[in-house]
């Protein structure tokens, strides 16, 4: 049985989950805390400094916006450099609520990988700037050989940079004055975010004099809705975040731009990662969620890493994901949870006894009070499954076109369109249960010790002791088709020969896991 709970975010993402893994920056485990940098002098992030360039309209994922044709290239937003694919590019895939563009912007696997032009003579400040992101969050940057799709640092006249993975070679142009700071907002636009100041909650916060702005250059101050830009918004606005601009962005005629609350000027934070810009990469990169001490916390097994993801929860009975949603039964509400920007909406209440659920063909299958129930993911609305009763169900997972369902007396095989039943394996004290390349696998506790991971045989119901012992109050999950479990303040893979593989010696005791791609 799995569960969570969620947070509030500070910062604008483009609707895409990414990762990565890094070759040569695997100092990470060397550093006992990122160094913090002394403030430099802020070079404002501009493509193209003091050039205006041709006010044009045109599409991004699908949505209308304005920028700028400058020396044949379309900077948006001042310093983001978009391909005339995204340009051409239509809406495709949305999730329902939040206009999100196509996945097919992610990072494959989430691995960023990178060559340096020989234009760049020095370049400590970006490796600098990818080692501190690679310890607050699961991201990596791998060292190009024959990648397809890669990004490549050089010298330009100014700053900028694609938003996201745009396809091929990409470029992150760095001024010739470039430094750590300029370094790091760059990474961040080519990983996914966009500019805190262009939020559409910012009016909130902010005011924006248009008075002080060039009249062509209004549109680099349009927030998302005025510019049609499908972005997620992460709690309320940042003006800590490396990608906040300053007062005076802009300005025409030296008087500031953006003000807080229309009387202080600010400025502009390039020294690290804000704790909403970590906050907010980690959403986009994790591919599994856990709930510890109350709290739900995002992990990679990839990188071994985790953070808060916030949203703390009263009473979790559940949890399951996919790719788009987190789904949690809290307190007798089920509700529907967006991964990216942590909005939780109640979908359905009257879920006291929530004993199992899992994702299958765009529903949810919940066990509530012993009963198989089928429930939209979207209206709430519910029908029982069967008139088989579960009163002792503690875990359901879906493999191969059956549920599998634990009891105090077994694992039974169940049909999702008729509830009718097979009990295929008798066993008692089964936990964990968990479904992964087409076998299943349980943990067997006596008297609170574990006795080791079995491996079940779905159609036979043969079953071997696949991993010995573990430790007490373990937890396990699928992940993209391996087997990963926790106890004490371990997180290892299990591999094939049911070895436990070290992930991480620091792991926050885990209550429930849920992976988005088991």
């Amino acid at each position: 049985m799995k569960t969570i709970l969620f947070a509030s975010r500070s910062c604008i993402v483009i609707a895409m989950l990414i990762f990565s893994s890094c070759s040569e920056l695997r100092e990470e485990k060397v550093l006992s805390t990122t160094p913090k940098t002394g403030p430099e002098k802020y070079i404002p992030e501009l493509a193209y400094p003091g050039i205006t360039g041709i006010e044009k309209k045109g599409k991004l994922f699908g949505e209308e916006i304005t920028y700028h044709q400058i020396d044949g290239e379309a900077v948006f937003e001042g310093d983001i450099i978009l391909s005339k694919e995204q340009l051409n590019e239509e809406a495709g895939l949305r999730t329902q609520a939040a206009g999100v563009p196509s996945k097919a912007r992610r990072w494959t696997n989430g691995i960023v990988p990178y060559t340096i032009d020989k234009s760049l003579t020095n370049a400590s400040d970006i490796y600098k700037a990818m080692i501190h992101i690679e310890y607050y969050t699961p991201i990596r940057f791998v060292q190009r050989s024959n990648q397809n799709n890669y990004v490549t640092f050089k010298n330009s006249h100014g700053f900028s940079s694609s938003i996201g993975m745009s396809g091929g070679q990409q470029f992150v142009n760095l001024g010739l004055a470039f430094n750590y700071g300029g370094v790091l907002h760059e990474i961040c636009h080519t990983l996914g975010l966009f500019h805190e100041h262009n939020r559409d909650d910012r009016d909130q916060t902010i005011t924006v004099h248009y008075e002080n702005i060039p009249a062509s250059l209004h549109a680099n101050f349009q927030t998302h809705k005025q510019s049609g830009t499908a972005a997620f918004r992460f709690g309320k606005m940042d003006l800590g975040s490396v990608m906040m601009m300053d007062s005076y962005y802009y300005s025409g005629n030296g008087l500031p731009t953006m003000t807080e609350n229309g009387h202080s000027t600010f400025q502009a934070q390039r020294s690290e990662l804000s704790p909403n810009d970590i906050m907010c990469l980690n959403a986009m990169y994790s591919n599994f969620y856990f709930v510890s001490n109350g709290g739900v916390r995002a992990g990679s097994t990839r990188a071994g890493k985790n953070q808060s993801f916030g949203l703390n929860w009263g009473w979790v009975q559940a949890m399951t994901a996919n790719s788009e949603f987190i789904l949690v039964v809290d307190s007798g509400l089920l509700q529907r949870v967006n991964l990216l920007n942590a909005e939780a909406k109640t979908i359905a209440n009257g879920y006291s006894n929530v004993q199992a659920m899992v994702l299958y063909q765009g529903y949810l299958y919940v066990i509530n009070n012993g009963e198989l129930q089928k429930v939209n993911l979207y209206s709430g609305a519910s029908n029982k499954v069967g008139t088989q009763l579960w009163p002792t169900a503690t875990d359901m997972v879906y493999n191969d076109g059956f549920f599998y369902v634990t009891t105090a007396t077994g694992i039974s095989r169940v049909s999702p369109d008729t509830g009718v039943a097979t009990q295929i394996k008798a066993v008692t004290e089964a936990k964990e249960l968990v479904a992964s390349n087409g076998f299943l696998y349980y943990i067997k506790t006596t008297a609170r010790n574990t006795t080791g991971i079995y491996k079940v045989n779905p159609s036979t119901g043969l079953t071997s002791l696949f991993s010995p012992s573990i430790g007490a109050y373990p937890r396990m999950m699928s992940s993209e088709g391996s087997l990963y479990v926790t106890y004490l303040s371990g997180f290892y893979k299990i591999d094939a020969n049911g070895n436990h593989v070290e992930i991480s010696s620091l792991w926050p005791i885990s209550n429930h896991m849920a992976a988005l791609n088991p």
